[in-house]
């Protein structure tokens, strides 16, 4: 359930309870009214090696089961080594006990070398302030939050609500203009102000680690947030700064019905054909960006989903 600071929780903002069942074989989506599954727990994971320590089952297996059910936090510490690029899918124990070896004395080294030139650094920290104190230069806000791949985020999350919601699309660019670009910290802190638990944090970080049901799925995520204050926004006819304040005061949402309405929203947009209804040109920016959203390649993720 989804509480709103200030209102009582309402029918309306009841999330459908949905998973998100992704068939490998033929890239169907279906959508079911079924309670989710337990999450994978220790003997499950252990269960998913061979003798040798190799992975007996595969990544696309392991990272559709982690969308539909998630991780006991008892396996988290190791699963995630697999999410974020640590180890390989294809290691086995004796060459993931040789990366923990080598990763171990990597950070030693650096440690020690961080000391020697610690007073060299300071220094010219200090330097940096000064000179930057005296210089009068304009402040590009929010510049180094776009470098690192949130305003790409942004303009597929703009993309998005051009093209399924329209009528809310004419809206944020009148009255409330500048609401979408306002929303950054949503990216740069993947969500967790919103959750209830750090469970639930963890739980929506581990699925789009996945790169399942998309390689964007975060676009998804604050597209379902932004459509939970869409009536509201609507029937009072909200400016941005208003907009902004209903998006922030979103509090106690629950990971895994976040994640069924992105799912279902993924199964819209999937079922939609850009060319077809001439929304989109092919070349345009629009067009690209909804096809980087639709994207479901198993091209490796970077560590941070975002970049």
């Amino acid at each position: 359930m989804t509480a709103i600071r200030g209102q009582k929780p309402g029918s309306d903002q009841l999330r459908r309870q949905c998973l998100y069942n992704w068939d490998v074989a033929s890239g169907q989506t279906l959508l079911a009214k079924v309670k989710r599954k337990p999450p994978i727990d220790k003997t499950e994971w252990d269960g998913f090696f061979d003798e040798n320590g190799h992975l007996a089952k595969s990544r696309d297996f392991i990272c559709v089961n982690i969308l539909e059910r998630g991780l006991h936090p008892t396996v988290r510490t190791e699963a995630w080594k697999f999410l974020t690029g640590y180890y390989s899918w294809q290691s086995s124990q004796d060459e993931r006990l040789t990366v923990d070896s080598t990763r171990r004395k990597n950070y030693e080294a650096l440690c020690q070398m961080y000391q020697k030139i610690q007073p060299l650094l300071e220094n010219l920290h200090r330097n940096f302030i000064e000179t930057r104190n005296n210089i009068s230069e304009p402040r590009r806000e929010h510049s180094c939050v776009i470098n690192i791949g949130v305003g790409k985020n942004l303009d597929m999350l703009n993309t998005l609500i051009n093209f399924l919601d329209p009528v809310f699309a004419e809206h944020l660019k009148g009255k409330g203009a500048g609401a979408v670009p306002s929303l950054f910290p949503w990216f740069c802190l993947c969500f967790q102000r919103a959750f209830k638990t750090f469970d639930d944090v963890w739980r929506l970080w581990e699925v789009l680690l996945t790169g399942k049901p998309c390689r964007n799925f975060q676009v998804l995520v604050a597209y379902s947030m932004l459509q939970m204050v869409r009536q509201q926004v609507l029937q009072e006819s909200m400016t941005g700064d208003d907009i902004l304040l209903a998006c922030n005061n979103l509090i106690d949402l629950d990971a895994d019905e976040l994640i069924s309405a992105a799912c279902i929203v993924y199964a819209e947009l999937i079922q939609k054909d850009i060319g077809a209804q001439g929304w989109a040109p092919r070349g345009s920016g629009e067009h690209y960006w909804l096809n980087e959203l639709k994207d479901a390649s198993d091209r490796p993720m970077s560590v941070h989903p975002y970049l």
